[in-house]
């Protein structure tokens, strides 16, 4: 057994289909991330550093920090590193466009952003080839 140093190389992003929460099915539709390679993830990281700072300054304590504000940094950070997204419809079975706004709000969904977060952490998901 061996690894290849060409095995190694990795995509700026990746596809992430979702499952839905209720029953862990394939839901066919999902986001495509910046990956931890990227500079747009670098970018996310950095801002995402910068508003958990603030908040520490403001709140002089972990233990303080209010649960939705936390999970607000957490939101925002994974709306940075979405690029797009696939799958989406509106009420009336329309394509939806991907917007930031809108990945907020799927991201406001704990087991939605706990998907995606769980998945940027899998190296295979980046890998070319």
């Amino acid at each position: 057994m061996s690894l290849k140093l060409s095995q190694l190389k990795r995509a700026d992003t990746a596809r992430i289909e979702l499952r839905n929460p209720a029953d862990n099915t394939l839901t066919g539709a999902g986001v495509i991330v910046y990956g931890p390679t990227s500079d747009q993830f670098r970018e996310a990281t950095d801002a995402m550093r910068g508003r958990q700072a603030a908040l520490y300054r403001r709140y002089k304590d972990d233990d303080k920090i209010p649960s939705a504000e936390a999970l607000n940094v957490r939101k925002q950070f994974l709306a940075d590193i979405t690029a797009d997204w696939f799958g989406f419809k509106d009420d009336a079975d329309n394509d939806l466009p991907y917007s930031r706004a809108g990945a907020l709000e799927l991201y406001g969904d704990p087991d939605i952003a706990l998907q995606v977060t769980t998945e940027i952490a899998v190296a295979a998901n980046f890998m070319k080839g």
